[in-house]
């Protein structure tokens, strides 16, 4: 069963648990457990990068690195690695960035450049927050804000199935719907978790989280609208160019 995650999983996960169990060989189409997950892709280097932040923690080695930021911008961070946590197949590092002498977490595939070694350190309690067993939630922000989204009766079953994080609540509707509450730190985060039901899910509350999903939607909606002015332009210039290529072709 192990294996059968580890090659689900991919990357990192699968030769952790590969190095435990030794790698043999697993054919997938008689296992009765089909697990399907978004993984590294085979030419990435987040392998390597975990290999080497993994060193770091087990010496307790403080690592230099470039990381790319959420806003684009790239920068040194010089860093105390703890530990890694894998969310949607995307791994993190959480780590304690010596410049803010704060909490963080780091994606590994925005972390480039040489990784050069910066001293030791002792180790330090990581707070309960990051490495929670949670599946959202748990993104670096403020204190924790309540966000409330309404969930549609078609997947209202579904969302109600799994545990998001051990403080949800989840109040059902005799209609079949629901309201689902879970703790953010950082409310983009709510907004985007809501977004991925699509049209089955609306943020109720609070008042700002509710407002930045409009925020968002209005932004999503205008970068529609203007992809579906310019599709129009380059098909027809595809048509254009393979009418050109089509008489160029000589007859056989």
């Amino acid at each position: 069963m192990l294996r059968r995650i580890a090659e689900a999983f991919g990357g990192p996960i699968r030769s952790e648990i590969a190095s435990a169990l030794a790698d043999v060989p697993l054919s997938t189409q008689t296992s009765f457990l089909q697990i399907r997950t978004a993984r590294p892709a085979a030419e990435s280097s987040i392998a390597s990068v975990f290999d080497t932040l993994k060193n770091a923690a087990d010496t307790h080695a403080r690592i230099e690195f470039t990381y790319t930021a959420a806003n684009r911008r790239r920068g040194l961070r010089m860093v105390e690695p703890y530990h890694v946590v894998v969310r949607d197949g995307r791994y993190y590092l959480v780590a304690f960035d010596l410049d803010r002498r704060d909490w963080r977490h780091f994606a590994l595939d925005a972390m480039s450049g040489a990784f050069r070694p910066a001293g030791t350190f002792v180790p330090r309690a990581v707070p309960a927050s990051f490495i929670a067993d949670q599946a959202v939630g748990w993104i670096h922000g403020s204190d924790d804000v309540a966000v409330t989204i309404l969930i549609s009766p078609r997947i209202a079953a579904a969302v109600a199935a799994r545990q998001w994080q051990p403080q949800q609540e989840i109040v059902p509707h005799d209609d079949g719907s629901l309201h689902i509450t879970l703790q953010f730190r950082d409310l983009t985060e709510a907004v985007r978790w809501a977004f991925g039901f699509g049209t089955e899910a609306t943020v109720i509350a609070p008042e700002p989280a509710v407002r930045l999903a409009s925020e968002m939607l209005e932004d999503m909606h205008a970068a529609q609208k203007q992809i579906a002015k310019v599709v129009p332009i380059m098909d027809q210039r595809h048509e254009n160019q393979s009418a050109q290529n089509s008489s160029m072709v000589s007859p056989a």
